[in-house]
């Protein structure tokens, strides 16, 4: 009788251990599965060098934006450098990273993004002995599809929409790097029914790297009261080169002679502080039209 237990309890044994190795074996299989399925996650990612510099500066470095309502209040505190399309956010949430840094010569790569309870940046910098003198902007990006972090933490990541940025600017022409462009357009849309008119100008201030763009509108309004309405078409942020291109060009059209060679009857204006200038020259119009082509695009 003790020989057939013992031969029973071997049996059982060897069950027993078959079973515990099967649990783990189908374990490690899941395991495997989970890390091969969160392998083939499809996360683009890539990181942008600009030079932008941002005076009112934001204590937030990490966003999450889930919207086209929340790319545009991304927009609104730094600039639309970014230049994602809308539609990527039909599926995906897009998560950027800020930063700003002494010199352009310092290099960054989003080397990796890991993804576990949080959404995690990797990154990798170059830096050089010696390093130009020179602001940089960074931002990091990763566009990841919704379904991979529908359960995560994003106590580190804020909503733009969420940052109360300082909206107390207000323009004034009290510096030698302030200055107002009126476009020619009042000319090309005046009509015939007392002066009604649409006319847009830009207040460019160079000492904040702001432009504002404001369209006016003038109803003549005859045998009735005059009215104007304006709108501020947008606020932007521009960077140090198109600050000093800016810079250059309008200080040289405002100590140069203007020389209407062309009988040319629709001007821009340039105001500067204590200063104003009407310009009819066609080539320093142009010059003007691509300037301000380039403000538009930013």
């Amino acid at each position: 009788m003790n020989k057939k237990y013992c031969i029973l309890a071997l049996i059982l044994i060897i069950l027993l251990g078959g079973l515990i190795l099967l649990y783990f074996g189908l374990s490690n299989k899941c395991d495997n599965s989970m890390k091969e399925d969160n392998s083939k996650i499809e996360i683009v990612k890539y990181e942008l060098q600009t030079h932008e510099y941002y005076q009112d500066k934001i204590d937030k470095s990490k966003y999450y934006i889930d919207s086209k309502e929340e790319l545009n209040a991304f927009y609104n505190l730094y600039s639309d450098a970014l230049k994602v399309n809308e539609n990527i956010l039909n599926n995906n949430t897009i998560f950027v990273e800020v930063k700003e840094v002494g010199s352009g010569s310092i290099k960054y790569e989003l080397k990796d993004v890991l993804i576990d309870d949080t959404v995690i940046f990797k990154l990798d910098s170059e830096e050089p002995e010696i390093g130009t003198d020179d602001m940089a902007f960074w931002y990091f990006v990763a566009i990841i599809p919704n379904n991979v972090i529908k359960d995560i933490k994003l106590d580190e990541w804020v909503k733009p929409s969420s940052i109360k940025k300082d909206i107390s600017y207000e323009f004034k022409l009290d510096s030698n790097n302030k200055y107002e462009v009126t476009t020619d357009l009042k000319f090309e849309t005046l009509l015939n029914d007392g002066g009604s008119y649409t006319s847009s100008y830009y207040q460019i201030d160079l000492d904040n790297n702001k432009v504002v763009k404001i369209i006016e509108n003038y109803k003549a309004n005859l045998g009735g009261t005059p009215e104007t309405s304006k709108k501020v078409e947008y606020t932007k942020n521009i960077n140090n080169d198109l600050n000093k291109e800016i810079k250059t060009l309008l200080d040289s059209l405002m100590n140069s002679e203007d020389i209407n060679d062309s009988t040319n009857y629709h001007c821009y204006t340039i105001k500067v502080m204590n200063n104003s200038k009407d310009i009819y020259n066609t080539e320093s119009i142009n010059k003007l039209k691509d300037i301000i082509n380039k403000i538009d695009l930013m």
